[in-house]
């Protein structure tokens, strides 16, 4: 340390102060990023991004649409009643216990798609929705 380092007040160090420039421009630019006319979306979790996707996916493979033409109607976190999903299929037995998952509904081809996943699982169309 030089004898002038001892001397200098903290907030004047070079360390310091390039500290307070990166803080300073990542507040600048992150308030111009955001469109103050609209709604700001909600912060989606990994898991729930995945499931989006591959929903999209499977509604863009069924209808033969571009991604693009495929339309997110809503995507929620749900807790199943149990291991169906929401989805019972006739004389299937399913685990009895809550399950942590999501509830995905694509708009595509004029029609509501409805899509059910436990929060690590691959999401599936459940036609029969309960």
């Amino acid at each position: 340390m030089h004898a002038m380092d001892e001397q200098t007040p903290p907030f004047r160090s070079r360390r310091w102060q390039s500290a307070w420039t990166v803080a300073l421009m990542g507040a600048v630019t992150a308030g111009c990023a955001a469109d103050p006319s609209g709604p700001v979306p909600p912060a989606r979790s990994p898991d729930l991004t995945r499931t989006i996707l591959a929903a999209i996916d499977d509604v863009s493979c069924r209808t033969r649409l571009k991604p693009g033409a495929v339309k997110l109607d809503s995507a929620e976190s749900v807790t199943w009643q149990d291991g169906s999903l929401g989805c019972p299929e006739p004389d299937v037995m399913y685990t009895q216990m809550l399950v942590p998952g999501y509830r995905v509904r694509i708009e595509a081809g004029g029609r509501l798609w409805v899509y059910h996943a436990a929060k690590f699982g691959t999401p599936m169309l459940c036609l029969d929705e309960k």
